[in-house]
C-alpha cells in the first residue's frame, strides 16, 4: 500500500505543487518570466536527480520506508517553504526540496515494490506503480488549479506542504 500511496502523492504535489501552481505564484508575486520559471521547475528535477543518485548508499543504511517517509518530509517543508517565502530564492528553495524528496522517495517506492513482490507478479506491481503514477499526474493539476482558485496560491501551498507532512506518520503506521 505504501507504494502506491507515495507513487500517487508524489505526482499530485509535484504536478500540482510545483509544475502547475509555482509559476503562476512566481508570475504574480515576482513578476518572473516563463524561462525563470521553466528554471524552478528545472531546479525541482535537477534535485531530484542529484539525490536519487545517492538513494542506494541511503538504502544501505536506512530501509525504503524510512527513506520515503524523509522524502514526504522534503515534500512537506519544501512546499511549506515555498509557500511562506518571502523572496524568490526561498521559493527555489522550496522547490528543490521538494525535489530532493522525490529523489528519495521514487527509488525507495521501486526498490519495496520490488522486495514485496515476486518475481513473477513484479511487472504486473510495477506497472500498477506507473499506472497510479499517472494518476497523480493528472489529478494534481485539476486538483491545485481548482483549489487555488477559491484559497489563492499561498494557502494552497501551506495547506499542500501540511499534507506532504502527514505522509510520514501516515508511511511509518503502514509499514508496520
Amino acid at each position: 500500500m505504501v507504494p502506491y500511496v507515495t507513487a500517487f502523492a508524489t505526482e499530485v504535489l509535484l504536478f500540482g505543487g510545483v509544475i502547475t501552481t509555482l509559476p503562476f505564484l512566481l508570475d504574480r508575486e515576482y513578476g518572473v518570466s516563463l524561462v525563470f520559471s521553466g528554471g524552478v521547475i528545472t531546479a525541482a528535477e535537477v534535485a531530484s536527480a542529484v539525490v536519487a543518485a545517492g538513494n542506494g548508499r541511503l538504502a544501505q543504511r536506512f530501509s525504503d520506508e524510512r527513506l520515503i517517509a524523509l522524502g514526504y518530509v522534503c515534500y512537506g517543508v519544501g512546499l511549506l517553504v515555498a509557500g511562506a517565502a518571502a523572496s524568490l530564492v526561498l521559493v527555489v528553495a522550496g522547490a528543490m526540496a521538494l525535489g530532493a524528496g522525490i529523489g528519495l522517495t521514487m527509488p525507495s517506492v521501486d526498490a519495496l515494490l520490488s522486495d514485496l513482490v515476486s518475481a513473477e507478479y513484479r511487472a504486473g506491481a510495477l506497472s500498477i506503480r506507473n499506472s497510479v503514477t499517472f494518476l497523480g499526474r493528472a489529478v494534481g493539476p485539476i486538483l491545485f488549479a481548482g483549489i487555488a482558485a477559491t484559497t489563492g496560491y499561498r494557502p494552497l501551498l501551506l495547506a499542500a506542504g501540511v499534507a506532504g507532512l502527514l505522509g510520514v506518520p501516515l508511511t511509518l503506521a503502514l509499514s508496520r
